[in-house]
């Protein structure tokens, strides 16, 4: 019978002195464990919101005037050390978000890694092409099935 034990145990970590019964403690330590929210992926806004600032480049890096740099600009300055430098920093951020993404929107990141792969292992052209392709077909279908998922639930309440 660990009762006695336990109460003792309990009862030493109150600091006000207050006795401490065994059942009421129990009960709200449970609440407490069951009133938390524990998520395992983020939401699908959230995943959406940092995978395309990851897709996002705002950055001058010395272009030419009117020129900007995009995914699909992004093979050209491939050899550009601060895109290079970019484009791994990013990648290292999306390996690290990754487990916490949300299911919808987890093959548009893969695929965004292995676009950004492509460009820093230097692959051919077509390749990098094929990627691309990929991570813009895989994000389109995330974000209709967003939309079908949030309407559906708003058709629902």
């Amino acid at each position: 019978d660990i009762i006695e034990s336990l109460t003792s145990v309990v009862q030493s970590q109150v600091t006000t002195g207050e006795l401490i019964m065994l059942d009421a403690w129990w009960a709200s330590q449970m609440e407490l464990f069951l009133d938390r929210e524990y998520e395992m992926v983020e939401s699908m806004e959230t995943t959406k919101g940092w995978l395309q600032a990851l897709a996002e480049f705002n950055q001058p890096f010395g272009l030419e005037e009117g020129e900007k740099l995009n995914l699909r600009s992004l093979w050209t300055h491939r050899q550009s050390p601060e895109v290079r430098e970019l484009v791994a920093a990013r990648y290292e951020i999306l390996k690290f978000r990754l487990v916490r993404a949300n299911p919808a929107y987890y093959n548009a990141a893969q695929s965004l890694g292995s676009l950004y792969e492509k460009l820093l292992q230097e692959d051919s052209a077509h390749r990098y092409v094929f990627a691309l392709t990929i991570y813009l077909s895989d994000w389109e279908d995330a974000k209709r099935m967003q939309e079908k998922v949030e309407s559906a639930l708003s058709e629902g309440t």
